[in-house]
């Protein structure tokens, strides 16, 4: 069966997160040419935000007419409407002590930052998880490079890659997700500011795998951790323009916030 996600998703309190469902499905089929593919979301969520936490207790902010349903694993829902719906997976965003971004796809526990980031990988694969390295701009280069190099070379056999929207077109593609011993998932990446919700879905991966909708994580799970699973990027990352504009956004909301 062929599932389209998103593995990289923040739904912040400025965003509408019935545009963000429903945008996502439709951002996905799309770019995979397929009308009627199987869709999911995976949140990457900060210490500050716990969006998952709330479709659970019912504090989500989504209209009457969509349904959400648990599933038998606590680290993922079903969200429907109308014809529609997509499973959506718990995660979290872990800043390690070195500064680079971990990712904790499909667990649902709030870890603590300030672990050194081997140390993190180590944690969240412990767990049963799928640790992410993250890029980010500015977050593999300098003194975090040989942080990003060091990684690479010790946590082969659980790591993954992680690509952002925010890697816009025309930059080029680091040497780790070019290596076929690292699988690469992509994501939107989107930030705290209004508005920003609408790039859900425009940049994720396609996989084969035998998706199990009322025990998906097991299913996910296992098929991340499959060297053989069949994995691509679909969709398409920011312009360089769309990128700037982005981060200048998001910029502006922070000045803002700190006055």
């Amino acid at each position: 069966m062929q599932l389209l996600a998103d593995t990289h998703v923040h739904v912040y309190p400025d965003h509408d997160p019935a545009v963000l469902l429903t945008g996502t499905v439709k951002r996905l089929r799309h770019a995979a040419n397929s009308p009627a593919a199987a869709c999911a979301v995976f949140l990457t969520e900060g210490r500050d935000f716990n969006w998952f936490a709330a479709l659970r207790d019912g504090s989500h902010g989504l209209p009457e007419a969509f349904k959400v349903s648990p599933c038998d694993e606590e680290e993922a829902v079903r969200i429907s409407w109308g014809s529609e719906e997509i499973h959506v997976f718990a995660g979290r965003q872990i800043v390690a002590a070195e500064r680079v971004e971990i990712l904790a796809l499909t667990m649902a526990s709030v870890p603590n930052d300030g672990l050194r980031a081997a140390d993190v990988v180590a944690d969240v694969d412990g767990r049963g998880a799928i640790p992410v390295l993250a890029w980010a701009p500015g977050k593999w280069m300098f003194s975090r490079a040989k942080v990003v190099e060091g990684l690479l070379g010790t946590a082969r056999e659980c790591l993954h890659i992680g690509d952002s929207a925010l890697r816009c077109r025309g930059w080029p593609e680091p040497k780790a997700m070019g290596a076929s011993a690292y699988p690469v998932l992509a994501g939107s990446d989107p930030l705290p500011v209004p508005g920003e919700e609408k790039w859900a879905g425009a940049y994720g991966i396609r996989m084969e795998l035998n998706f199990d909708r009322e025990a998906p994580v097991a299913s996910v799970r296992k098929a991340l951790k499959d060297p053989q699973c069949q994995l691509s990027r679909i969709g398409r990352r920011n312009s360089a323009a769309e990128m700037g504009k982005r981060m200048f956004a998001h910029r502006q909301q922070k000045r803002e916030a700190s006055k």
